[in-house]
């Protein structure tokens, strides 16, 4: 998917349309939740410009976990929102948005998270997408991580959203 160019190079309608039929074919092909996540985060990580890590939050119970990150870096930074109730993907999944930041240094949406997130583990970036599961008691998220400023734009962001759509899809069929 995405293989005949770089990550931050602009994509031909064609290279789109195809590295996304790609990734609903890799999706569609897994049968348990643990390789569909584990497929998810890869996905993103090769379809996203600026993704330099990877995980998905899942809310069960009112509790919130960090599914199948490319790295520690992910569960680290997402213990800190978890801690704090507050953060791009606490946010993205109660408040059914997406949020993306440039510098967690100086946004005040979240001033005692991106302090941490920057001293803590060095987190500028971030992206978060809810992951909409119709009809189920779970709610998940898709995150992505950079230790760059300003790391994601808005084709990250549109480029996210579609990951992000076919995630939930293969979530949802995984569990069905």
């Amino acid at each position: 998917m995405f293989t005949d160019q770089h990550p931050l190079d602009p994509l031909s309608p064609h290279a789109l349309a195809t590295g996304f039929a790609e990734l609903a074919r890799e999706l569609a092909g897994h049968t348990s939740e643990g390789d569909a996540h584990a497929a998810i985060v890869r996905a993103a990580l090769r379809a996203v410009p600026g993704a330099e890590d990877a995980g998905l939050t899942v809310l069960r119970a009112g509790k919130f976990t960090t599914v199948a990150p490319s790295s520690d870096l992910p569960r680290r930074v997402d213990a800190i929102q978890y801690q704090l109730s507050s953060g791009p993907c606490v946010d993205a999944i109660l408040q059914q948005t997406i949020f993306r930041t440039g510098d967690l240094s100086r946004d005040a949406r979240w001033p005692e998270f991106g302090r941490r997130a920057v001293a803590e583990e060095g987190v500028y970036s971030m992206l978060g997408f809810r992951l909409y599961l119709e009809g189920e008691d779970t709610i998940g998220g898709l995150n992505l991580y950079s230790t760059q400023r300003e790391a994601f734009d808005e084709s990250a962001e549109l480029t996210g959203g579609i990951v992000a759509t076919h995630a939930a899809i293969a979530m949802a069929g995984v569990r069905h």
